[in-house]
């Protein structure tokens, strides 16, 4: 009796380290049916499929936060896939890849998904069917608004930047000390909309200095200290209004 008392009691705290089942509900309209996935109460999954039975679109959680989604085409293929890749001060990064019919990738870069919402940020390469480069586009976000902040359209044929369609910064260093960089930025665009004065500011967008270009097109050269490696300058209008930002890193 005894070993079997110990064997009941075996069992019985296998039973309860079995993991709980996950609760699935189904939901459904003319066009849609919807299947939520819960577990211990907390939704993990919701997948669409339509009428016709094929998976059109789904979305994963991990403790409250989107870890993944998939929009699919109607044949079931990957149309966009986005990914979580960090999370930090309440904000959330994702990598976003899409592919046209053929599989082969269309555009591939990184996201912050704010109230349900998509704000594209740093850059974003787009491909042509056949796989090759064709633009380039910087994004930045403040939670609430997206700008397109650089652009650089490819020629496919002569693999050479084509000026007529972009817009950005090349920086390159002119002189490199133990305490100090000399930094040349250039803003090589068609507009010509804009002030010739680059300003330096700091995280807070608080204003460090100005420098007035050495041409006048968009060319500066600018010291950075080695005790603050990183530098975010500005553009504005010839109104004052900022158009786009420019951030530089020292790399040791």
């Amino acid at each position: 009796m005894k070993y079997l008392s110990i064997i009941i009691l075996s069992f019985g705290l296998l039973l309860s380290c079995k993991k709980p089942k996950d609760r699935v509900e189904k939901r459904e309209d003319e066009n849609i049916v919807q299947e939520l996935v819960y577990r211990n109460d907390s939704l993990v999954q919701a997948t669409n499929f339509t009428k016709n039975g094929n998976i059109s679109y789904k979305v994963k959680y991990k403790k409250g936060i989107i870890s993944e989604i998939k929009d699919y085409y109607p044949s079931g293929k990957s149309k966009i896939e986005t990914k979580l890749i960090w999370s930090e001060d309440n904000q959330n990064y994702y990598i976003e890849k899409a592919y046209y019919t053929n599989g082969k990738l269309e555009y591939e870069g990184e996201v912050n998904i704010i109230n349900d919402k998509k704000y594209r940020r740093g850059w974003w390469i787009f491909y042509t069917k056949g796989g090759k480069k064709e633009r380039m586009l910087e994004f930045y976000n403040d939670g609430k608004n997206e700008i397109q902040n650089q652009r650089v359209v490819l020629d496919t044929i002569k693999d050479t930047i084509d000026k007529k369609y972009s817009f950005y910064f090349k920086n390159s260093v002119v002189v490199k000390n133990v305490d100090s960089i000399k930094v040349n930025i250039k803003y090589l665009t068609f507009d010509t909309t804009f002030d010739n004065t680059l300003y330096v500011v700091d995280n807070e967008g608080n204003e460090l200095k100005q420098v007035k270009s050495k041409t006048k097109g968009y060319d500066w050269d600018i010291k950075i200290d080695s005790n603050d490696p990183m530098i975010k300058t500005l553009l504005k209008s010839k109104k004052g209004k900022i158009k786009t930002y420019n951030y530089y890193e020292i790399r040791k």
